[in-house]
């Protein structure tokens, strides 16, 4: 049920947990193809693939747009029960300890090395996130890949950062890209105390092409992030693009300031002129392990970015909540719930499919910008059979 593995992570990212996961080890040698498991391919969860003692990937860690990091999972040293079980029944290995490989001793690593980071003061788990990456040592093509994310976990430099005593950022800015006049658009701002004393401040967001503008209180413990929620009334704004400024007043001890403003742009439209997304395609595939099938299949979700229609040349919707159903003709239904990629796309698995005819409908598609238009979806319900 990848609902409810879903709104587990978000409800645990929302109390502030930093949330860690292995990626999976469905990858193929060649290092083709998107394999990412849930929930490591969640937004709010941070991906862990593989690497060999000589930084090489393992041949079998997922690969995907979705990696984040990698850490060593090579034949590593690791704790096992001290009872009989099926590792020890069907591959001969110890009990007490032995060596074991996969993305699951990758991801140990990792939560290890934020743990330092955390020690070192810097406890908000967006930061503690971007520390990571920024310590990562880059292996592959150089930047983000779809092996190692953004490289090698690095725990010696990850843990030498620490924070200033005053350090406060705009760290995100929610709002919809477009909104059609007369209407109300939510803009939330996320700001985060990067520092190691509580400070007190004020946020305030400004409309730098009309004569919007308001702010909140700030108060935050070291450490700590949070959400202010603006709204602003487009009734009497004028069409066109509305440049926002979200600034947080910093400490006069501060001294990076840098990121204590950030910007994001609203289109006014005409009633009317709306954008329409939709269902472009429903893949499907199996893969077979032992007496066992995992059936995937991945969503596409474009939008109509010729106005022509749907067709195979329109952009993709990136980060569109998909939710729906995955049912078995005869018996069995399992809902699924998540957000599409840089390419427009979702992918979701079952483990131990029972053969038979399979039918995916998505049921609802949100997001901030694009309108979903069921009559213009190409691909939905869909079915498979094996």
């Amino acid at each position: 049920n990848y609902s409810s593995w879903y709104d587990a992570c978000v409800y645990a990212d929302n109390a502030g947990s930093f949330i860690i996961a292995a990626a999976g080890n469905d990858g193929k040698p060649s290092g083709r193809g998107d394999y990412v498991a849930n929930p490591a391919r969640y937004p709010m969860v941070m991906a862990v693939a593989g690497t060999t003692s000589s930084d090489t990937r393992i041949s079998y860690s997922a690969t995907g747009p979705d990696l984040e990091i990698a850490a060593p999972g090579y034949n590593i040293y690791s704790t096992m029960p001290t009872y009989e079980v099926y590792f020890n029944i069907r591959y001969g290995m110890d009990q007490d300890y032995d060596y074991m490989s996969g993305t699951s001793m990758s991801c140990p690593m990792v939560v290890g090395t934020a743990a330092l980071v955390m020690a070192a003061g810097i406890t908000d788990k967006d930061v503690v996130r971007q520390t990571l990456i920024d310590t990562a040592e880059d292996l592959g093509d150089p930047g983000h890949d779809n092996w190692y994310g953004w490289g090698l976990v690095d725990a010696e430099a990850a843990a030498a950062e620490s924070p200033d005593p005053y350090d406060l950022a705009v760290t995100a800015i929610q709002a919809p890209s477009s909104i059609v006049q007369g209407n109300e658009a939510t803009i939330i701002v996320t700001v985060a105390n990067q520092g190691s004393n509580a400070i007190a401040s004020t946020l305030t967001l400004t409309d730098l092409n009309g004569t919007y503008v308001d702010s909140e209180p700030v108060s935050l413990n070291a450490g700590d992030s949070a959400d202010y929620t603006f709204t602003w009334d487009t009734t009497d704004e004028d069409l066109g693009d509305h440049q926002f400024e979200a600034y947080v007043t910093p400490h006069p001890q501060e001294t990076d300031t840098a990121d204590n403003t950030k910007y994001s742009t609203i289109t006014v439209v005409e009633q009317g002129s709306e954008d329409y997304m939709y269902v472009w395609d429903i893949d499907w595939w199996t893969q077979k392990r032992g007496r066992f099938t995992t059936l995937y299949f991945t969503i596409t979700i474009q939008w109509d970015s010729n106005d022509n229609g749907a067709d195979e040349n329109d952009d993709p919707v990136v980060n569109a909540d998909v939710s729906g159903t995955l049912s078995l003709s005869g018996g069995g239904t399992w809902n699924f719930d998540g957000a599409t990629n840089d390419d427009g796309q979702v992918s979701f698995y079952l483990t131990r499919a029972s053969s038979g005819t399979y039918t995916c409908e998505v049921e609802d598609l949100i997001d901030a910008t694009y309108v979903w238009d069921p009559d213009m979806d190409v691909d939905n319900p869909d079915s498979y059979s094996f």
